[in-house]
């Protein structure tokens, strides 16, 4: 007995020993994980924010060089006496002025000083704090047209990729901000003057910790953006807490993993040394099934995982495709239109435009984001499609014929295949433009017996009967559960695609 009783002492003596190491390992651990993981996480996070800032810089500009264009554009119509040709909802206000006299043609009237804004063409700048200001001289006329910040505050806000906390704004050489906030929307903010703002405005580009104008501690990516006379800063910014967050996460799963380790180690000390060599020997074979068992639940669930992650794939790539790059696909072949239209001083202009769509279109091709179409969300498929094709008509000179039976567009269909069928739409048109060389488009949509039924055509080269279908769009055909053929028009091979309406309409018909 006595014998034993020290076996049994030195026994959970060792155990207790062995736990006590253990600890102090991962105590150890713990504390190299979190020196060597928290600057390469920030710096993935400083990498990541920089091409979101990056991004938005180049969303801003094409938008001001889309702006300046329908602006100078419509100016001339103007000055030819046409009515105004440019239907743009955040236009403020449009002021001629004809002898030095003002005249307000479209918005509201403003009161300000004729000396106060700059003489030179189409010069950009920021007026009564909230106001983009564009003048253009035609002859002896000067268009003074004046738009809001809407336009802006959809580019930065709300915006992807920056988690729950981040945002991005813009602000002046007043350093105030000048576009909406995301953490207050409704209320007016003060001045923010901090190192990134003040190197910013020195037109230097980088990364700080700072403190936003909540008092908040952010890590603040930021550049200077500067269009004609705009002069602003461009901040991306995250707080400090959501940027540690998954680090913070690991060290807390570390330490509770480590008090479980401790725990289990005392009652398996006292356990073991209750028992035998032969139940030890029993115990140690019956760890090996439970590890065998762990094993193949392991392989089962990474298989799992792995499935998971190529169907989520093969969803963003067909959503990206379908998406942001085919609309800048359009607008890139519309400045290479206008380039033969315009003077041969604009054409370099125009090609650093079309530059700019270039690496606009590489920079969304990089990132994973699943995009929603804002029309398709608020109203459904069927008014994002007009509409789509309403636009594409005043960019393309293609004559475009969209048919729909009016007990079509009654009904309403799921979210996913709202989608679905506007990603089609996007993809037949693009085909059309970029490879067919087609000057004839038609799509139509009728509703047959319970199968809703897609008929397109164009005229183009490409429509050979014996080439396969469009890899892209037969699949977003049988995904759900539709079929894809060519069929023969009175011109030409055209498509028909066909879906069971019992299979993608919503709940709500």
């Amino acid at each position: 007995m006595l014998r034993n009783a020290n076996v049994n002492r030195k026994l959970f003596s060792s155990f207790l020993m062995i736990g006590l190491i253990n600890l102090l390992i991962i105590i150890i651990l713990i504390g190299f994980v979190y020196s060597s993981r928290k600057p390469i996480i920030t710096n993935r996070v400083k990498q990541h924010m920089t091409s979101v800032r990056n991004l938005t810089k180049d969303k801003l500009t094409l938008y001001f060089d889309v702006l300046k264009l329908k602006v100078v554009d419509a100016s001339v119509e103007l000055s030819q006496g046409k009515k105004l040709p440019l239907n743009q909802p955040e236009l403020e206000s449009l002021i001629v002025l004809r002898n030095g006299e003002p005249s307000t043609i479209a918005g509201r009237d403003l009161k300000f000083s004729l000396e106060s804004l700059p003489q030179q063409n189409k010069t950009f700048t920021s007026f009564m704090d909230s106001l983009i200001f564009i003048r253009v001289n035609v002859g002896k006329e000067s268009f003074l047209w004046f738009f809001n910040n809407t336009a802006l505050n959809k580019l930065l806000v709300p915006q992807e990729g920056l988690g729950s906390t981040g945002e991005t704004f813009l602000v002046g050489r007043d350093f105030k901000i000048k576009s909406a906030s995301r953490h207050v929307p409704n209320e007016e903010i003060g001045e923010i003057k901090n190192d990134s703002v003040i190197d910013g405005l020195s037109h230097n580009s980088g990364n700080f910790v700072v403190r936003d104008y909540r008092n908040v501690e952010v890590l603040s990516s930021y550049t200077p953006f500067i269009y004609d006379s705009l002069e602003y800063v461009l901040l991306a910014e995250m707080d400090i807490s959501e940027v540690q967050s998954p680090l913070q996460s690991l060290i807390f799963q570390m330490a509770l993993a480590s008090f479980a380790m401790c725990i289990t180690n005392l009652l398996c000390s006292l356990f073991l040394t209750k028992r035998t060599s032969n139940e030890l020997e029993d115990l140690n074979n019956e760890i090996n099934k439970l590890n065998s068992q762990k094993e193949r639940s392991t392989n089962e669930s990474a298989i799992q995982v792995l499935k998971a992650q190529e169907e989520e794939r093969e969803k963003i790539s067909f959503t990206l495709h379908d998406s942001v790059g085919q609309y800048l696909t359009v607008l890139k072949w519309g400045l290479s239109r206008l380039k033969k239209r315009t003077l041969d001083v604009e054409h370099e202009h125009i090609d650093n435009l079309s530059k700019t769509c270039d690496d606009v279109i590489h920079e969304i091709r990089s990132i994973s984001h699943d995009l929603m179409p804002t029309l398709i969300k608020d109203f459904g498929c069927w008014y994002a499609i007009r509409d789509y094709f309403e636009k594409q008509k005043q960019i393309v000179p293609h004559e475009i014929e969209y048919i729909v039976n009016p007990d079509v567009e009654t009904l309403k269909f799921t979210k996913e295949f709202d989608i679905n069928l506007y990603r089609m739409v996007q993809e037949f048109f693009q085909n059309s433009l970029k490879h067919s060389q087609a000057t004839n488009i038609k799509l139509g949509f009728l509703k047959k017996d319970d199968q809703l039924v897609l008929n397109y055509y164009d005229n183009g080269k490409g429509m050979d009967g014996n080439r396969p279908l469009p890899a892209s769009l037969n699949y977003r055909a049988k995904l759900f559960g539709g079929e894809m053929m060519r069929v023969h028009y009175d011109k030409g091979l055209g498509f028909k695609v066909t879906f069971n309406l019992r299979e993608i309409l919503s709940e709500t018909n």
